[in-house]
């Protein structure tokens, strides 16, 4: 086959599973006692560790290559970059590639991983469905099993699923992987950060039975009057109409419920326990069906946006936050879950309560933990066109909508932030999606904020680059306001006396420290602490990574 599907807008995935929240299901409740992690599930077949590699300077050198001799190896989550292959790179606002979209320079470094397999479970006869899931790929793969293409995808940090049910059997399998460095993506994928490439998140084969749930939301309301709790449950897609029931388990592990479920459901729980980012409660929800049990904690909150002001539990909330990417100094993009530990413990000693994801979605394991941690989320999208400012020289924000306005650009947009929302709706920190990072604005991104108010009405949205719309800022789509870098003198004139503003505002990026530390937090903290809650209740602190 050729390999032209990483430099075609028109096609942005091949064989792709349509996206749905992030789960792995439980074949048991012995499973469930024992709370085990995704990839040590009996229904997991996981594909981590040691994969054989060879390295390609570009694409059409592995087309013409005539074996694949795999004389490297490569650990998998992991980069290629921080293991002797390609060079490491660390980029700004310029794209790292000229500007052509939807092409790539011919000079397009690719990694071409292979490893055998066996599927932990095998069952031919009774005709279930084995998925291959990677959690984070950069920047686009090609994917074949057993020597048969399974499917293209792209966006980085955003999980893809394939169905190879009919590309697996028993005994020995194989899987090849190419990964190239460049692709359309890269133009949607400008962040101020180091560039690595490779399979840098989970890769794992589930197995799943014929009758099963694929698809469900789950939303949170409160009732102050009667102090009641509300979850609300919503099968949104099965297969084989299976039969479902639910139980439900207090944050003490007592069964508050069980019942048989048809597509929806609505629990009222007296008095319950409360998630916050202080107090992060959570209770513990079964999905059941014949075959399997899906496990997702719930965190019972509520958030609004109402006179001027974030409210969580129908508390007015501040959000003293972080900006944080995935980096590692040894792995690069590949963070452990005791990296992940150690850089949340750090943040609550530190008294932060809030995390952007800055600029892009983090994995499933991630979520799981601000939940259990407490942290107010903003989950980004991973999108950032800021190299558009730079196309001609020193930069030019008149250039920052070329691509969020041009319709040709619409699909991968939309296709973000779909991925972006619908994959991490279940997570209770998150209380507010971003439709991205410095990407200008235009019709594209006024129909992103659309989209994501459709799929999920109950979050605020925010998008900072609404302050670079045609003919000022624009920000009447978006429910905050939000800006990076103004001064403190900016901020209170512009902002905090302006009577018009009827949103919140959020500082989302105000301390980047590359090197010496930054100057002028006491204004603006002292800014921050002053202000009336009518006025700016709700703000951010900057770019502070590791």
């Amino acid at each position: 086959m050729k390999l032209d599907l990483h430099y075609n807008l028109k096609q942005l995935h091949a064989n792709t599973l349509p996206y749905t929240n992030h789960f792995v299901p439980c074949h048991n409740t012995d499973e469930t006692d024992a709370n085990p992690k995704d990839l040590e599930k009996a229904c997991v077949t996981p594909l981590n560790g040691t994969w054989s590699f060879d390295f390609y300077e570009d694409v059409e050198a592995f087309e013409q290559a005539l074996h694949h001799k795999g004389d490297g190896e490569l650990t998998v989550p992991g980069v290629w970059n921080l293991k002797g292959y390609d060079q490491i790179q660390y980029v700004n606002i310029k794209y790292p590639i000229p500007f052509d979209p939807p092409n790539v320079p011919a000079d397009n470094p690719c990694g071409y991983y292979q490893r055998n397999f066996e599927l932990a479970t095998l069952y031919p006869e009774q005709d279930h469905q084995y998925v291959l899931n990677f959690e984070g790929v950069s920047s686009a793969y090609y994917v074949w099993v057993n020597g048969q293409f399974a499917g293209y995808s792209q966006v980085s940090h955003s999980i893809s699923r394939f169905d190879i049910t009919d590309l697996v059997a028993e005994g020995p399998n194989t899987i090849a992987v190419l990964v190239v460095k460049y692709s359309d993506g890269t133009y949607f994928e400008d962040q101020d950060m180091f560039r690595h490439s490779g399979m840098f998140r989970d890769v794992y084969i589930t197995e799943r039975p014929a009758r099963r749930i694929e698809d469900f939301k789950l939303d949170t309301t409160l009732n102050t009057s009667e102090n009641t709790g509300q979850i609300h449950i919503d099968i949104r897609k099965q297969t084989g109409n299976p039969a479902i029931s639910y139980a439900l388990f207090n944050p003490k592990g007592t069964l508050v419920e069980k019942e048989t479920l048809e597509e929806q459901a609505t629990i009222s729980i007296d008095a319950p326990d409360l998630w916050t980012a202080e107090t992060p409660s959570l209770y513990t929800l079964h999905l059941i069906t014949a075959e399997e049990i899906i496990v997702q904690k719930v965190g019972i909150r509520e958030v609004k946006i109402k006179d001027q002001q974030l409210w969580i539990n129908n508390q007015s909330v501040k959000l003293r936050g972080v900006n944080y990417h995935d980096s590692d100094p040894i792995t690069g993009y590949a963070v452990s879950e005791e990296r992940l530990i150690e850089d949340l413990t750090l943040m609550k000693e530190a008294n932060f309560n809030a995390i952007r994801t800055a600029h892009y979605p983090k994995s499933p394991r991630f979520y799981e933990l601000t939940d259990q941690y407490g942290f107010y989320v903003m989950s980004e999208a991973d999108l950032e066109t800021h190299g558009v400012v730079m196309l001609y020289g020193d930069e030019n924000t008149e250039d920052f909508n070329l691509i969020a306005n041009n319709p040709k650009y619409e699909a991968p947009i939309l296709d973000r932030v779909t991925a972006s929302i619908v994959q991490l709706q279940n997570y209770s920190s998150i209380i507010m999606w971003s439709l991205g990072n410095e990407s200008g604005y235009g019709q594209n991104m006024k129909k992103a904020a659309k989209l994501a108010h459709q799929l999920d009405a109950t979050r605020p949205i925010h998008y900072e680059s609404a302050f670079y719309a045609e003919g000022g800022e624009n920000f009447s789509e978006l429910d905050v306001i939000s800006r990076m870098y103004p001064s403190p003198s900016e901020i209170k004139k512009r902002y905090l006396t302006n009577k018009k503003m009827t949103q919140p505002f959020i500082l989302c990026e105000y301390a980047h420290a590359m090197g010496n530390s930054p100057g002028g937090l006491k204004a603006y903290h002292e800014l921050m602490e002053n202000t009336q809650p009518l006025l700016a209740h709700l703000y951010g602190s900057g770019a502070i990574t590791r």
